[in-house]
C-alpha cells in the first residue's frame, strides 16, 4: 500500500503525500497507512525506479539509461528499485531476479556503477522483495580502473601501471580476444611477483579440460609478448571475477 500510494503521488499528485485508509467492505475505516516518502519516479515499460532527494535528476536518468544499456531494464522485466544515497555512499535497492540468482553479478554491478556513474563512490546493493525490503546486502565492491573495448572491460589494480593494463588490451585485442563481438571480462593484478590476469568464464566451462588447455596457452602468449621474463598465471573467474581456479602457462617453446 506504501508503495501504491507513492506511485499515485507522483504520476497523479505531483509528489504531494498521499494517505490511504484501509476499510471494509462497508467503508468503515479499520487503518491509515502514512507510507515512506520513497522520492521520485522514472519509469520505462513495468521497470519503476524512485529516487530520494540525495539523488539529482540528472543522476537518476544517467543511471537508468546504464540499466538500460546492460539489460537489467528491459520490455521483459519488471523491476522495482529504489536509488539512495547516505553519508556519501549510493544504495541502490533492487528486486532483480539476475542479482538475486547469482551475488557475483550484484558484485560486478557495484563495480562498474562506481566506475561508470557515480564518479568512484560506494555503491551498495540491497537484493530486496517486491515491496523494497531487504534480503541480501551487497557491499561496496572494487575492481580497480577500467579500460574498455567495445563490450570488453578490463580492470587493472592499483600497483599495475597504465601502460601495462593497456599493452594488455592491446595484445587481447589483436589476439582477437577482446573483439568487437565478444561481451568479456577480465582483471590484470599482480601479486608476489606474479602477473595474474582474470578472465570470466561461463559456470558450466569451468572444468573443462579444453578451456584450460586454451588458457594455459594464452597464459604463456601473455607471459612471452606482454610480460616477457615474468611469472604470468591465469585465473578462471566468476562474473565478479573472483578466482575459481588458477591455470598455470605451458612451457613456452
Amino acid at each position: 500500500v506504501g508503495i501504491l500510494s507513492n506511485r499515485i503521488s507522483q504520476k497523479v499528485l505531483k509528489g504531494a503525500t498521499l494517505e490511504i485508509i484501509l476499510s471494509d467492505d462497508n467503508l468503515t475505516p479499520y487503518r491509515t497507512v502514512i507510507p515512506p516518502n520513497l522520492g521520485k519516479l522514472i519509469e520505462s515499460n513495468n521497470n519503476e525506479l524512485f529516487y530520494t532527494q540525495t539523488i539529482s535528476d540528472e543522476e537518476s536518468q544517467k543511471f537508468v539509461d546504464y540499466l538500460k544499456s546492460n539489460g537489467l531494464w528491459t520490455t521483459a522485466t519488471d523491476n522495482l528499485d529504489q536509488l539512495d544515497k547516505k553519508n556519501e555512499i549510493y544504495i541502490y535497492r533492487t528486486n532483480n531476479k539476475h542479482f538475486e540468482a547469482d551475488q557475483s553479478n550484484a558484485k560486478m554491478f557495484s563495480a562498474l556503477a562506481s566506475t561508470k556513474i557515480f564518479g568512484g563512490y560506494d555503491v551498495t546493493i540491497e537484493i530486496t522483495d517486491n515491496q523494497l525490503r531487504p534480503i541480501t546486502i551487497v557491499p561496496s565492491y572494487h575492481l580497480g580502473q577500467l579500460l574498455e573495448y567495445e563490450s570488453n572491460k578490463l580492470f587493472h589494480s592499483e600497483n599495475i601501471t597504465n601502460y601495462q593494463a593497456n599493452s594488455l588490451l592491446d595484445y587481447l585485442i589483436a589476439w582477437n580476444i577482446f573483439s568487437a563481438e565478444s561481451q568479456k571480462g577480465g582483471l590484470l593484478t599482480i601479486e608476489k611477483d606474479v602477473y595474474i590476469f582474470k578472465l570470466i568464464i561461463d559456470e558450466n566451462m569451468h572444468d573443462n579440460d579444453e578451456t584450460k588447455q586454451t588458457l594455459a596457452v594464452l597464459g604463456n602468449m601473455i607471459k612471452q609478448n606482454v610480460f616477457p621474463d615474468q611469472k604470468v598465471h591465469v585465473h578462471i573467474a566468476n562474473p565478479a571475477l573472483e578466482t575459481v581456479s588458477v591455470v598455470i602457462p605451458l612451457n613456452s617453446n
